[in-house]
C-alpha cells in the first residue's frame, strides 16, 4: 500500500495562503509563534492538520490546543446536562430545585445562567409524557405548560428584554413537539374532530393520511402548539364522553361494563398528558369540593396519589409506563384527595368526575386567561423594531 504523505508547503503555497514562508518574519520581538497561534484557535486547527504528527503534537502541547479542545468539550457535556436537568425540574414542577440551582449558577457561574436561561440555551428537550420539543428555552417550556408560579419564578432571573422576545417567539410561532403516531391515533380516537385545533406539518400530514397502523410505535409526528391545549381539551372530551356514559347507567341499573371500563382507561390515559399545574391540582390537599378558585389558590407541588390497586402512595411521575396510568386505572379526586381506581371501580364515581372536570377546566381558563395577558404585556414592552414577525 502506498503510504500517505503530505505536499511541503512551497513558496507558491506561501503567497496563496498569504502568509510569508518564514512565519518568524512576521513576529514583533517580543511575540512566539506558539502566541500568536494561541490567540486565533481556526488558525492552529488548520495548521496541526498540514502538519506531520510529531510536529503537530509537539506544536498543539506548546500551545495548548488539547487542553482547551477538552475543556471546551466538557463545557459542553456540562452546558447540555444543566439544561436537561433544569428542563426536567420544570416539567416535574420542582419549583424549590429550580430556584436552588439557578441562585446556584447566579453566585458562582453568572456567565452560564445568562446562557442557560437566554434563547442561545435553546435545546431539544423530553417530557415525562414523551413529547420531544425540537428547540424550546425553560421560560419557554414553562409558559407552553402553564405553569405561571415556575414561569415567574425563571423571569425573575431575566432580562426584561430577553422575556419579552422568547415570549413574542414561543406565541408567534408556537413550538414544534412529536410524539408517537401509536399514541396520537390514541389520543384523537378518544377526542371529536373539533377538538383538534392543532398544527400539522407537511410530513405529519402525509403520514396521517397514510392511515397506516403497522409499525406506528416506531413513528412519529411533529406538532406545533403556542403553549399546552390540544392534550387538554383530548383529557376533558374522555372525561365528559365517561360521566355521559356511566350516569344513565347507575339511574336505568344496567351497565355495560366493557364499555365502562373502555371509557375509564381512556380518561387514564389523557392523564398521562397533562402538564404539572394539573397534576398538582389533582395531588395537592384543596379539594374540588367546594371548586377553588385558582385565581387565588395555587395548588401546592405535591405529585403523589393513592393507588388502591397497589395499595401504596405512588408519585405521579412514577406510573407512566405500559401497565399505570390509563392501561389499569385512571386517578380521580373529588371530594377526597386523589386515587387510582381499577377499570371497574370507575362507575362509582360520576359525581366525583364531574367535579374533577370542572375544576380542571377552571384552573384552564385561568391559566390560558393569565398566559394571554402576560404576551399582550410584554409586546406593549417591546420597540416595534425588536418585535420578530
Amino acid at each position: 500500500m502506498f503510504k500517505k504523505t503530505r505536499k511541503p508547503f512551497t513558496q507558491e503555497d506561501s503567497s496563496k495562503a498569504d502568509l510569508p514562508v518564514d512565519p518568524k518574519q512576521a513576529l514583533r520581538p517580543d511575540q512566539t509563534l506558539s502566541g500568536l497561534l494561541r490567540q486565533n484557535r481556526d488558525a492552529l486547527g488548520q495548521i496541526l492538520e498540514f502538519l506531520p504528527k510529531k510536529e503537530s503534537v509537539e506544536l498543539a502541547a506548546k500551545t495548548g490546543f488539547f487542553a482547551e479542545s477538552l475543556r471546551a468539550h466538557r463545557q459542553k457535556i456540562e452546558s447540555t446536562h444543566l439544561s436537561q436537568t433544569l428542563l426536567d425540574a420544570i416539567d416535574r414542577g420542582k419549583e424549590s430545585a429550580v430556584r436552588k440551582m439557578l441562585d446556584k449558577l447566579k453566585a458562582s457561574h453568572p456567565k452560564w445562567l445568562s446562557w442557560l436561561l437566554s434563547s442561545e440555551g435553546r435545546t431539544a428537550f423530553t417530557d415525562h409524557a414523551g413529547r420531544t420539543f425540537h428547540d424550546i428555552t425553560p421560560l419557554q417550556f414553562a409558559a407552553w405548560n402553564l405553569d405561571t408560579p415556575m414561569r415567574d419564578l425563571l423571569r425573575s432571573y431575566m432580562t426584561e428584554t430577553e422575556v419579552a422576545l422568547q415570549l413574542d417567539a414561543l406565541d408567534r410561532n408556537g413550538i414544534d413537539y412529536s410524539m408517537s403516531l401509536s399514541d396520537f391515533n390514541r389520543l384523537k380516537g378518544i377526542a371529536p374532530e373539533n377538538a383538534l385545533p392543532i398544527q400539522y406539518n407537511a410530513e405529519t400530514l402525509e403520514l396521517l393520511e397514510s392511515k397506516r397502523e403497522e409499525g406506528d410505535s416506531d413513528k412519529y409526528l411533529v406538532l406545533n402548539e403556542k403553549h399546552y391545549d390540544w392534550s387538554f381539551r383530548v383529557f376533558e372530551s374522555a372525561l365528559q364522553t365517561y360521566i355521559d356514559a356511566v350516569t344513565p347507567m347507575i339511574q336505568n341499573g344496567k351497565y355495560n361494563w366493557d364499555l365502562l371500563q373502555e371509557l375509564w382507561l381512556n380518561a387514564g390515559f389523557t392523564q398521562r398528558y397533562l402538564t404539572v399545574p394539573w397534576v398538582n391540582a389533582y395531588c395537592c390537599e384543596t379539594r374540588f369540593d367546594p371548586q377553588p378558585d385558582f385565581n387565588t389558590v395555587t395548588p401546592s407541588r405535591k405529585t403523589t396519589f393513592y393507588n388502591w390497586i397497589t395499595d401504596k402512595t405512588q408519585d405521579f411521575f412514577d406510573v407512566l409506563d405500559n401497565l399505570g396510568l390509563g392501561f389499569s386505572f385512571g386517578i380521580y379526586k373529588g371530594v377526597a384527595v386523589a386515587e387510582a381506581l381499577p377499570a371497574l371501580w370507575g362507575w362509582r364515581s360520576p359525581s366525583w368526575a364531574r367535579l374533577d372536570l370542572a375544576a380542571c377546566r377552571h384552573l384552564c381558563e385561568v391559566r390560558t386567561d393569565d398566559y394571554t395577558a402576560l404576551i399582550e404585556d410584554v409586546r406593549q414592552a417591546l420597540s416595534p423594531s425588536a418585535l420578530r414577525y
